[in-house]
């Protein structure tokens, strides 16, 4: 990490009135990320109106001795206006019933950061609130300059079966294939987007991402050398989400970790895996169904000490002393 930068920190905060434990895990975050950091944080937070007042007063309580470098509230309704072409794209795949948990438009902000934050914002690391960090974001921020020279985002792996699930025609298919299985036995599991770091500037300039997004690829249509330089580094592989879909029998409704789980399998090098202790996922879900009982612990399994701990599906973080 360079000397003097500071980290970009990205979260949503929306419809906090409406669950009590939103409260908590945005003073928990907020609290954590402080405590625990060696640099300073600008902190953007998205939200709806009526929790941006409760927002900032929570976020100000989490604020002791040390603080936020600054802290910017962009409203919601206007970037989810912005999103609407990605969305188009996107939810027909990967999303569940309108008016479900995954149906929020929100689910794919992370596709369009690039176009939404301003162009002199390179670099943007987002977070889900019901995170808690017991190490310095100092340290997953530096993840960035560990980065390939093609890699536009780090994400870390999913620690359930998640994805053993979501492929399970391919796999039925492709008995060898390491696609679903754990990644502590150097399978491929998929992703969890519940932290990404985003490199807006290379977001920006990649012509594969402009494709999947709907984008138009070539600033110039006689710009022949851009259009062959893009069908030679895809030749053989996909540049739509339908045919990405139909090419691994997919299935899942998990928004944009569903995208980023399959853009992994056809173009890994987009993609930089952030150690699976920077997002120990805490939810057992999986592991309470029959069918995954047996395989659960498999996926669960994440070596080394814990940086993030990440409560999803409403799990409850450890109590730690602060």
């Amino acid at each position: 990490m360079k000397e003097k930068e500071i980290v970009n920190l990205l979260c949503i905060v929306a419809k906090l009135d409406e669950h009590e434990n939103f409260k908590d895990n945005l003073f928990d975050f907020a609290r954590s990320v402080l405590e625990k950091s060696s640099v300073p944080i600008a902190l953007s937070v998205i939200t709806d109106e009526r929790s941006r007042t409760l927002a900032k007063e929570i976020i100000d309580d989490a604020q002791g001795v040390k603080r936020f470098h600054e802290v910017v509230y962009f409203d919601v309704s206007a970037i989810v206006e912005k999103l609407k072409r990605i969305v188009s794209i996107m939810s027909p795949h990967f999303s569940s019933k309108r008016g479900t948990y995954y149906s929020d438009p929100l689910f794919y902000l992370s596709l369009g950061l690039h176009h939404i934050f301003r162009p002199d914002l390179h670099k943007v690391l987002m977070a889900d609130v019901d995170m808690k960090f017991v190490g310095d974001i100092a340290e997953l921020w530096a993840e960035f300059y560990k980065f390939n020279s093609k890699a536009i985002l780090g994400i870390a792996p999913e620690l359930a079966p998640t994805y053993m699930h979501a492929f399970h025609s391919y796999r039925t298919s492709n008995p060898d294939t390491k696609i679903g299985e754990p990644f502590i036995e150097d399978g491929y599991p998929g992703f969890n987007s519940g932290i990404l770091l985003l490199n807006l500037d290379r977001m920006r300039q990649s012509k594969i991402l402009a494709k999947f997004i709907g984008e138009d690829i070539t600033g110039n249509p006689e710009d022949t050398e851009e259009i062959k330089e893009l069908e030679e580094e895809v030749n053989g592989r996909v540049t739509s989400v339908g045919n990405l879909v139909k090419k691994y029998s997919f299935v899942s409704n998990f928004g944009d970790q569903d995208f980023y789980t399959l853009l992994g399998v056809e173009y890994p090098e987009l993609l930089h895996v952030i150690p699976c202790n920077w997002n120990q996922q805490l939810c057992i879900g999986w592991g309470e169904q029959e069918a995954y009982i047996d395989v659960f612990d498999r996926y669960f399994r994440c070596d080394g000490e814990v940086k993030v701990y990440h409560g999803n599906c409403n799990s409850p973080i450890p109590f730690l002393n602060e």
